[in-house]
């Protein structure tokens, strides 16, 4: 039996055959005509961002970012003093803030200064130094500290670039690091 009994002995699969090839040609045409135009299909969120962006204004969206940036920049900066405050700590972290505020640019060899509060456990002492690990930084030295208070440390950093991060280290009297606290804190040296 040949190719063409066979074709017309089943209807069905001749039928099947022209119906995928016309979608295949189909489908090859509207991706030439698209390019060919220099068209792009856009997702509905993308559209709907666009309209937004229209609605908006360039401005507005601007500022809702950098709103919603300094936002997320806050509630972190809680996270982190509150996942730094654990009763199995010997010394607690909380309070933070720096001068000046994360997101503004900075002269390179000036300083950012980092001030938060802090309570030993009774009977416990050590050293606390804030600085940068995300760049090679200058920080004064500690002294041993007990009890509660609030702690100010200054860094900075001499070359041009960007840091994300600030870290609070506390040894105890021997040396042995007791405590870290990782903060985001993004600022550009300039």
């Amino acid at each position: 039996m040949s190719f063409k009994d066979k074709m017309e002995n089943n209807p069905t699969i001749t039928i099947g055959v022209f119906v995928i090839g016309a979608f295949v040609a189909g489908w090859t045409a509207r991706d030439s005509i698209i390019s060919v135009s220099g068209q792009e299909i856009l997702s509905k969120s993308e559209i709907s961002e666009l309209k937004l962006y229209a609605k908006l204004g360039k401005e507005d969206l601007v500022n809702r970012n950098i709103s919603l940036k300094d936002r997320v920049f806050e509630l972190e900066t809680k996270l982190a003093s509150i996942e730094a405050v654990e009763p199995q700590d010997l010394v607690e972290i909380s309070n933070v803030r720096f001068a000046p505020k994360p997101g503004s640019p900075i002269k390179a060899g000036e300083n950012i200064k980092v001030t938060f509060d802090y309570k030993f456990d009774e009977g416990v002492k050590g050293s606390i130094w804030a600085f940068t690990t995300d760049k090679a930084s200058t920080y004064s030295p500690s002294k041993v500290y007990s009890s509660e208070g609030t702690f100010t440390q200054s860094f900075s950093v001499e070359d041009a670039g960007w840091i994300n991060t600030v870290d609070i280290f506390v040894k105890d009297e021997n040396g042995k690091q007791i405590k870290r606290v990782t903060l985001p804190a993004r600022y550009e040296f300039i």
